[in-house]
């Protein structure tokens, strides 16, 4: 198994030495975005990790990827002007997304989903869902918000080694992994 998992990342950076670079960038830039305390800052940092997601999901032609960083970026860009002047519109920002994600994933995995009956897309599709929600409705620093990226994570690793991207879940389990750090302080403090 170990052989199998350093042979596919061989053969992964040699394909795409581009894609590769912008991913251990990225890796480096999630792992510290979910440590950021501050809401803002965090949001910035993860609309910056959101571009290289996007940019190295559409090296590699995922379209559902693709569709996840391009949503991410607008709904926290959007998210990051709501919470700064205090419009509190978030529920419609939320819906809003909601049933575009659902749209523009039906649309660009219609032959995945129908014809070939492949329902992989539908990880990255939750996964989005769980994000937006997270973003745009919870506050980062609370044990919910964590649980939830956790799941997230979760179902994006198994997205992305399904379709053969480790790269991609080697950033996602660095998200994964901050996670579970931040999540053991506020318990540790919770039992403070």
């Amino acid at each position: 198994m170990n052989i199998l998992i350093t042979n596919s990342f061989i053969e992964y950076s040699r394909n795409d030495v581009f894609t590769l670079l912008i991913q251990l960038i990225n890796a480096a830039i999630y792992f510290y975005s979910f440590r950021i305390k501050e809401e803002f800052k965090f949001i910035k940092f993860s609309i910056i990790s959101c571009v290289f997601f996007g940019i190295g999901y559409w090296t590699m032609q995922a379209w559902s990827g693709i569709i996840f960083s391009i949503f991410s970026i607008i709904y926290l860009s959007v998210t990051f002007y709501d919470k700064k002047k205090h419009l509190n519109i978030k529920s419609i920002i939320f819906l809003i997304t909601t049933i575009l994600l659902f749209i523009l994933n039906i649309y660009c995995e219609y032959a995945t989903l129908f014809i070939i009956k492949n329902y992989l897309p539908i990880l990255s599709l939750v996964a989005s869902e769980i994000h937006a929600y997270i973003y745009i409705c919870c506050n980062i620093n609370t044990k919910k918000a964590r649980f939830l990226f956790l799941l997230s994570h979760t179902l994006l690793v198994i997205y992305e080694w399904m379709l053969k991207l480790p790269l991609f879940a080697l950033v996602d389990i660095c998200g994964f992994l901050s996670n579970i750090i931040e999540l053991k302080k506020i318990t540790k403090k919770d039992f403070s």
